[in-house]
């Protein structure tokens, strides 16, 4: 399985700072191929988004230096690797939980995590940025949005007609660092033909459709990270010309 990987980020319309953070890495471990990624976006509003992002995404790269090896050296089970992200979120999330105590705020940042090994994908979820699996003939959403209103109507309590009036569309349930722990959730899958992920944070695909990720990112347009990169910046500037406020982020892997 061959990897290729291209990230872009932009701050927006009305965004002073970007609070969003990205790492994406390609590695050769034991033999294997392997792709790694995460994106995390700070709570909006909340005071120093930025810090509580880029807390997120330092803390996975030590992860990534230290265990990821391991854990490859040892053929780990999904299981081995439910409980290190547990392990690494629980550290971060009392990190931030700490720093907010000492202030007097409340800081808080999506998780979304991307591993790639060969031909196996494993992703983890803390919040509402999303990880899209894109073929050649369809993109589908991987992950749940863990906010009040996508909780409502997985739990039947709304429709999604009703959802997409809902004034709690934007308040997350879960972030790290936003409670005294966080829950994670975790898929898996095998890749069978050229699959393109997309990590986004919401400000992505506020302004896109799903249709419109589709046409963007189908792997048979991607030669290189250069084609790939120009394609993010390319719907970037889609969401700005359409009035986009919010910090854009994505990262692209193509597999194949």
């Amino acid at each position: 399985m061959n990897l290729i990987i291209a990230a872009g980020t932009d701050k927006g319309l009305q965004r002073q700072i970007n609070e969003d953070s990205l790492l994406a890495r390609q590695l050769r471990i034991e033999g294997h191929h392997v792709a790694v990624a995460i994106v995390s976006d700070g709570m909006g509003g909340e005071v120093r988004g930025d810090i509580a992002s880029a807390s997120v995404v330092k803390s996975f790269e030590n992860w990534i230096d230290s265990q990821l090896p391991i854990l490859i050296r040892e053929n780990a089970t999904r299981d081995r690797l439910r409980i290190s992200w547990k392990r690494w979120l629980d550290y971060v999330n009392e990190k931030l939980n700490t720093y907010g105590r000492m202030r007097g705020v409340t800081v808080g940042a999506t998780a979304t995590v991307i591993l790639i090994i060969d031909d196996v994908y494993f992703i983890m979820n803390v919040g509402d940025s999303r990880i899209y699996r894109i073929t050649a003939d369809q993109a589908r959403q991987i992950t749940e949005d863990q906010t009040m209103t996508a909780l409502a109507v997985r739990r039947g309590d709304m429709t999604e007609l009703e959802a997409e009036h809902d004034d709690r569309q934007g308040i997350l349930a879960q972030a790290v660092g936003m409670n005294e722990s966080c829950i994670q959730d975790l898929y898996a899958g095998r890749i069978v033909g050229d699959t393109v992920f997309l990590l986004c944070s919401d400000g992505f695909r506020h302004k896109v459709t799903t249709q419109e990720i589709e046409d963007a990112f189908r792997p048979n347009q991607f030669l290189n990270k250069m084609q790939m990169k120009k394609q993010i910046e390319n719907l970037i500037n889609l969401n700005r010309s359409r009035g986009e406020t919010d910090n854009i982020t994505a990262v692209l892997i193509k597999a194949y």
